[in-house]
């Protein structure tokens, strides 16, 4: 298993998506976004790293995905793979993407 690490360090673009959807929908959802970021995202250039987080209640789910920089996040969306991707995650979730930068990272002594 592969852990992956937040670097408050790097010099990375970090984009946090969050699907809302129905309870029902939460495991086609989380099928689609694991097989879609195996398949596509990561095989691109400026790909770092991506993680999905479900919420227990199964009406969330969490997308955090790092790319080198914000030029690398617009070449990805403009995929019309990226696009027909999205296309489908919409018909079962509203999806809300927004962009962050790592400031702090704490860790256990």
């Amino acid at each position: 298993m592969t852990i992956l690490s937040i670097d408050d360090t790097a010099t990375v673009t970090t984009l946090v998506s969050t699907f809302d959807a129905e309870p029902e929908h939460q495991a086609q959802l989380v099928d689609l976004l694991t097989t879609n970021a195996a398949a596509l995202p990561s095989k691109q250039d400026g790909f770092v790293s991506c993680s999905i987080h479900v919420r227990d209640d199964g009406t969330h789910v969490v997308n955090y995905a790092q790319r080198h920089d914000q030029d690398a996040i617009a070449a990805m969306m403009a995929s019309p793979l990226i696009r027909r991707h999205v296309e489908q995650v919409r018909l079962i979730a509203a999806v809300h993407p927004e962009h962050y930068t790592v400031r702090l990272v704490c860790r256990a002594a």
